[in-house]
């Protein structure tokens, strides 16, 4: 029996790394507002109407009335992007010129990243149904060329956050982990050992290398990382954009002949390196049992998903879970993986039953 973990942002979350998107929202929001006082950038506009910044996506004005030191003042009694979205609102501080971002900014609800590369998917099919055709392509090329500015800043901050990482703070928590990933499991429905363990990375962060890696792999010698959707020491490998090829629209956009369509589709991006080949030659050699840890398994990732849990050697789907105001994630979890099952009887075998022990535990940094 092979084991395979799918690692999503969620691990990245439990050890305390200000991933989401919301946490990238708000160090560009607030990087914007200092931006306007900034003497040096060549985006930066002072006339009689105040303080202004702007980019491709976003045009920033502080209000007339605010000199730098009162606008440090506010900011520093911000505490959490809806705070500083409700001051930007309030003020009529922030003109998005990217429709998502103009939607998020009309959001007050929790999403993730998947949620985001689906209001990509979404707009872009609303786009290719325009009639005008010298409009729909233009249109078109805005909003992916939108979206790679977003996906760009996207990798600069994660690349801040990850080479920020320091591993020795986890060292204690790190073994939590280190069970879960390639030890015997109490609930598996295969009792033995793990022949092989390849994690599959959806995280663009390189710290399961320095955490899970370094204190359990020196005793696993069939232990592989893969990074499914590339990672920040390589910007080009990253794949930001949408997965699910059975979506109902998918078909439509096929039939179309602007590939700039397709621009942002995952398994067109999936050629550009052996990733997904490793991962296949995985789930064809043997039975394997899946974990999941930390993803949310949205129907972005739906192509890629399906493939692993109804592949005839897949065994069966653990959830790991995490705690919530209203108990624990993992019905909501189980929903999620539901979407990815065609064969539903299939599904209710595969999926593993709550335990309680399968909880990602959430790291705290000692004062």
């Amino acid at each position: 029996m092979n084991r395979l973990i799918i690692i999503g942002n969620g691990f990245d979350l439990s050890l305390g790394l200000r991933t989401g998107y919301k946490h990238f929202l708000f160090d560009y929001f607030l990087n914007s507002i200092r931006e306007c006082f900034s003497s040096d950038s060549d985006t930066v506009d002072l006339d009689n109407r105040g303080y202004k910044y702007q980019d491709n996506l976003i045009k920033i004005s502080i209000p007339e009335s605010w000199n730098q030191e009162y606008t440090e003042a506010k900011l520093r009694e911000i505490c959490d992007y809806n705070g500083l979205v409700d001051v930007l609102n309030e003020y009529d501080m922030i003109t998005s010129q990217f429709d998502l971002l103009t939607k998020i900014l009309q959001l007050d609800a929790e999403y993730s990243w998947i949620d985001l590369e689906v209001m990509y998917y979404d707009q872009l099919v609303k786009i290719s149904q325009l009639k005008s055709l010298s409009n729909r392509d233009k249109q078109i090329s805005l909003h992916n060329a939108r979206f790679s500015e977003l996906k760009d800043r996207l990798i600069q901050y994660i690349a801040k956050i990850d080479s920020g990482f320091h591993p020795d703070s986890y060292l204690s928590f790190s073994h939590h982990y280190t069970e879960p990933f390639f030890n015997p499991h109490p609930k598996s429905q295969q009792s033995g050992g793990i022949n092989a363990v390849q994690i599959l990375n959806f995280n663009y962060t390189t710290v399961l290398e320095s955490t899970v890696l370094q204190f359990g792999k020196s005793d696993y010698q069939n232990v592989r990382l893969n990074y499914i959707h590339g990672e920040v020491r390589n910007p080009k490998s990253i794949i930001f954009g949408f997965g699910d090829e059975h979506d109902k629209n998918y078909q439509a956009l096929e039939s179309e002949r602007n590939s700039e369509l397709f621009r942002n589709i995952k398994s067109a991006h999936y050629f550009r390196n052996s990733a997904y080949k490793i991962l296949n030659g995985f789930i064809n050699a043997d039975l394997y049992e899946v974990f999941i840890i930390g993803h949310s398994c949205g129907i972005s990732d739906r192509t890629l998903l399906n493939e692993i849990f109804e592949h005839e050697n897949c065994d069966s789907v653990r959830i790991f879970h995490r705690k919530i105001e209203s108990g624990d994630d993992f019905l909501d979890k189980s929903i999620e993986i539901m979407r990815h099952f065609k064969d539903k009887v299939g599904m209710r075998n595969k999926i593993c039953e709550f335990y309680e022990g399968d909880e990602i535990i959430q790291y705290v940094a000692k004062s």
